[in-house]
């Protein structure tokens, strides 16, 4: 297992606008490494390819396209079972959205570095003594 894999790099993939070199970086190393995703993951996808598709920054081909693109890539998909209490505790701990300590949460529990380009999710997860993927 190479990295923890949030939704904000993966969606950069998808929409031009949201382009950088960090994030296709992270895609590139996709052809050696395998990512780490939490369950939560495949709901903000799809969310955010729906509000996308609503607001016309996707067609139907787009939205196929990259999800043909995302099953070709070496991603898996964690189970855990996060209780209430400590999404809520984490969340205020590091001024962390729920979704966020996710992702924070399962970089601490398999010791792997976060690829993210959110900037609150980087601070936590390095004030906790983890690591950020290519940096």
């Amino acid at each position: 297992m190479g990295f923890i894999l949030d939704c904000s790099t993966t969606m950069s993939w998808c929409f031009k606008d949201e382009q950088n070199h960090y994030a296709t970086a992270v895609l590139e190393s996709l052809q050696h490494e395998q990512a780490l995703v939490p369950a939560l993951w495949n709901i903000e996808i799809a969310n955010t390819l729906h509000v996308a598709f609503k607001k016309k920054r996707i067609d139907e081909a787009g939205e196929l396209h990259f999800l043909g693109l995302l099953r070709s890539l070496p991603i898996k998909v964690a189970a855990a079972n996060y209780k209430v209490q400590d999404l809520l505790l984490l969340s205020k701990e590091h001024q962390l959205t729920a979704y966020d300590v996710c992702y924070f949460l399962l970089a601490m529990m398999h010791q792997l570095p976060v690829a993210t380009g959110d900037l609150e999710l980087r601070r936590a997860v390095l004030k906790a003594g983890g690591t950020i993927y290519l940096e």
